[in-house]
């Protein structure tokens, strides 16, 4: 979860954080 937290403000983090929190948002589905 930091590490989201931490990717949101980065530029360069928010394009890879999006895609991340998908993927952990389905397998927690």
């Amino acid at each position: 979860m930091d590490s989201v937290d931490a990717g949101l403000p980065l530029k360069p983090a928010y394009p890879v954080a999006a895609p991340d929190a998908s993927h952990l948002q389905n397998d927690q589905v």
